[in-house]
């Protein structure tokens, strides 16, 4: 680790207004033992860890903790961290671990609803019972029928139906017999005959003894058999039969209608009383209320249609005519849930679609047996009575899936329902009836997701209270050292590759630091650390070695940088061969190397860039700085606001009494990608002030440094990969002995560089600077003092108001 030093001088004439003597000290030469940190050998716990004990991240794992034990409305846990941490992993392996104790809910089953048959009924039962009501429902079907039908075709039963229908009989033959009587009188016989397939009464004339057909009675009127007046007299008296026919005919209809109904009534009678003798003993098996509610529709349906769940030769199966009757496929029973032993669930949903999440109905042309088999429960209803773990950036790019979410775990009801997933809408008739839901979601997300959930959606917090928000780093301290080689002897034991030796721990233990971009910290991105440990095994088999030791991890971390280094390698050989217009000796006026990182997805790694400005007088005495990238809409807010505060700086140190009368462009040469950031502010500073004071810098030497307002330096990321990219510039151009990095103070103890380049410090054929104050880098730059520099801008400066006043006059 570094030491910070005194206040250097350029600090100190910051703070007494720009004034006093400058001097190159300002700055401070990193020995090599200061820019890489290096690990002894690690060596592993006696005893494994958990998974808890892994992470290190006590205020995490509380969170965590609390959220999966808490039972109240609202205690979801929001999971946040860096991609690539096996958050995941980590959450399911902790929830092994911790075993929290979990409200193990009730068994669910759907069935037919025969008041409302798109809406079908949910029964709540005992845990581990739904199948087994499935079965009983099914074994009962049967008893049902049989009870039925024995019913209906016992003997004492069919006497009453007997006997009722001798009744009938005679009372109609009774009536028969008193309208033949009365029509004989009149001189006609009644007949029967059909009509349209129906049976009828009809009058036929008598003559004699014998009745005539209609052919036959118009043939003995034509022969004169019968006289006018009789023939007049019979159409007379025909009439009156026929109105006498037309009233018996409807009584009797009546008749027979009412003695349906009553033999109805008798079936359903006797069919009621076998049914509740069944069912009585169902139902004293199943004390459910729900239970005894769809006994009572089923016992409705199946009295009301007797006709084809009695009779022998009827199949049950067959659609019925008449709406509201019960169909065999009625009868079945969907299990939605049922508890498999008294483990707690733990779902992990990798692709959380409104189906796979909350369930989904089947569409189907037409109906085909029973409309439950449509219904497709998902794992919101699996993890019930234990944990869902989802991952936002999943739920975010499904349509509507958040919403219905959010509905679900406020109400505590899951419903399942067809849905469109272009109109983000449910629809579709069926409409089960909602499931009670007992469910904890634990939602893995990125760094800020949940600050900004919370100021987008005011439900959020109130849904998800606990929030175990997990480091990016850990403290590079010797116990989270040890955490690192539990971890990859867990990795080797789990994976079956060879263990890792103590020496090999250290050097993932360096890969963690430099990856956490601090010699302080330790990166807890364990995703990249085991593909570290699994490409190190990879070589260790490789070799013949049973352990992996610390050449195999390097061998691992040079494979991996030179798979993905071709856009690096690209760059390097563009300033080699002078493609890219990049000087690494020598001195130049109004440029500077600056130096940024580009990240493309896989790769990151440092880019020189040349910064360049230009001076001259602006119009009315005012002052203009001019960002090339600003106006061409190539840079970010960040980077805009560190040009202001440039501005700021050279107000405050040159422009304190007079206007600075300043017109000034900064540019980015060769840059066409998109730029932010303010970590070229004091190179940007350098160039300015190299232009206006004509005082040349030095090309070998590349910048890189936010500053504020009072020329104090400030912290910058990359530093590590920035410092590496000008130094392979330098390679590529050959190496002098004078060239270097200047760096921000505060960035002294983040330095973890490749051994290549620790070994050119060591041998003095790179350099890396600190400085604390811009002054003091401005003096390491062009070899001159801070004050010198500062007097000739503004001299320049008092030229440019003297031209602009002459102009005036």
């Amino acid at each position: 680790m570094t030491r910070r030093r005194p206040q250097s001088r350029g600090s100190q004439r910051l703070a007494a207004g720009g004034h006093g003597r400058a001097g190159a000290a300002g700055t401070r030469e990193l020995a090599a033992d200061e820019v890489r940190w290096t690990c002894s050998s690690v060596g592993r716990s006696s005893t494994a860890p958990g998974p808890s004990r892994l992470l290190g991240q006590p205020r995490a794992i509380a969170a965590l903790r609390t959220g999966l034990e808490l039972y109240a409305a609202g205690y979801n846990v929001f999971v946040s961290g860096l991609m690539g941490s096996g958050r995941t992993s980590i959450v399911r392996h902790l929830l092994e671990e911790m075993k929290p104790s979990c409200r193990l809910g009730l068994d669910h089953v759907f069935v037919h609803n025969f008041r409302e048959p798109n809406k079908p009924r949910l029964i709540s039962l005992p845990r581990g019972q739904a199948d087994r009501f499935r079965e009983r429902m099914a074994e009962l079907v049967g008893e049902l029928r049989e009870a039925l039908r024995r019913s209906l075709g016992s003997a004492r039963h069919r006497q009453t139906r007997q006997l009722m229908q001798q009744e009938l009989e005679r009372r109609r033959a009774r009536l028969l017999a008193a309208l033949r009587r009365e029509a004989r009188k009149q001189g006609f016989a009644v007949v029967e005959a059909e009509e349209g397939g129906e049976p009828r009464l009809d009058l036929q004339p008598l003559l004699g003894d014998a009745a005539q057909s209609p052919a036959e009675w118009e043939a003995a009127v034509a022969a004169g058999r019968v006289s006018p007046a009789k023939r007049a007299k019979l159409r007379r008296a025909r009439e009156a039969l026929l109105e006498r026919i037309d009233g018996l005919s409807a009584f009797l209809d009546r008749t027979l209608r009412r003695f349906q109904r009553e033999l109805q009534t008798a079936d359903r009678a006797a069919a009621d009383a076998a049914l509740q003798h069944e069912l009585a003993e169902f139902l004293a098996e199943w004390p459910q209320p729900s239970v005894a509610a769809h006994v009572e529709e089923l016992r409705r349906a199946l009295v009301r249609d007797l006709a084809r769940w009695a009779a022998p030769d009827s199949p049950p199966g067959e659609e019925s005519l008449h709406e509201g009757t019960a169909r065999l496929e009625d009868l079945a029973v969907l299990v939605v849930k049922c508890a498999r032993g008294d483990a707690c669930p733990v779902i992990v949903e990798p692709n959380p679609t409104y189906a796979s999440l909350f369930g989904t109905i089947e569409r189907v042309a037409e109906s085909s047996g029973s409309e439950l088999r449509r219904i497709h429960p998902g794992a919101l209803l699996r993890a019930d009575g234990g944990y869902l773990v989802l991952r936002w950036t999943d739920i975010a790019q499904e349509p509507g899936v958040w919403q219905h979410l959010k509905r679900a775990l406020r109400s505590g009801l899951l419903e399942v329902r067809e849905f469109d997933p272009s109109a983000g809408t449910t629809a579709g008739a069926l409409q089960p009836a909602p499931i009670p839901l007992d469910v904890k979601v634990v939602m893995i997300g990125e760094p800020g997701a949940y600050e900004q959930l919370a100021q987008e959606d005011p439900q959020f917090p109130h849904l998800f209270k606990v929030h175990a928000e997990f480091d990016s780093t850990l403290p590079n301290t010797p116990e989270n050292r040890r955490r690192y080689a539990d971890f990859l002897d867990w990795l080797a034991r789990s994976e079956d590759v060879p263990r890792f030796a103590p020496d090999a721990n250290a050097a993932v233990v360096e890969h963690g630091a430099r990856f956490a971009g601090r010699q302080d910290k330790l990166t807890t991105c364990f995703g990249e650390l085991a593909d570290v440990a699994r490409e190190s095994a990879h070589f260790a088999r490789a070799a013949g070695a049973t352990l992996v030791h610390r050449p195999h991890v390097e061998q691992a971390l040079q494979q991996r940088a030179w798979r993905i280094g071709l856009a690096r390698d690209r760059m390097e050989q563009a300033i080699a061969q002078g493609y890219l217009l990049i000087a690494t000796s020598g001195k130049a006026m109004g440029q500077v190397n600056g130096l940024t990182v580009v990240e493309d997805g896989v790769s990151r790694f440092g880019k020189v860039v040349r910064i360049t400005a230009a001076t001259g007088p602006a119009a009315e005495g005012g002052a203009d700085l001019i960002s090339i990238e600003r106006e061409a809409d190539l840079s970010g807010p960040i980077h805009d606001k560190g040009v202001l505060v440039l501005r700021g700086f050279l107000t405050a140190m040159l422009g304190r009494d007079r206007p600075l009368a300043l017109a000034a462009t900064l540019g980015f040469e060769q840059l066409y990608g998109g730029l932010d950031g303010d970590s070229a502010s004091c190179a940007e500073l350098f160039a300015l002030l190299s232009s206006l004071a004509d005082v040349p810098l030095e090309q070998g030497i590349a910048v890189t440094g936010s500053m504020n307002q009072r020329g104090e330096v400030q912290a910058v990321g990359g530093v590590d990969e920035k410092i590496e990219g000008f130094y392979r510039a330098c390679r590529a151009r050959r190496l002098n002995g004078k060239q270097g990095v200047l760096i921000p103070e505060a960035n002294a103890r983040d330095l973890m560089l490749e051994p290549e380049l620790v070994d050119a410090v060591a041998r003095g054929r790179f350099r890396i600077w600190t400085f604390s104050a811009v002054l003091d880098g401005l003096e390491l730059l062009t070899g001159m003092l801070a004050s010198e520099v500062l007097s000739r801008a503004r001299r320049r400066l008092d030229g440019f108001r003297r031209g602009i006043e002459k102009g005036r006059g």
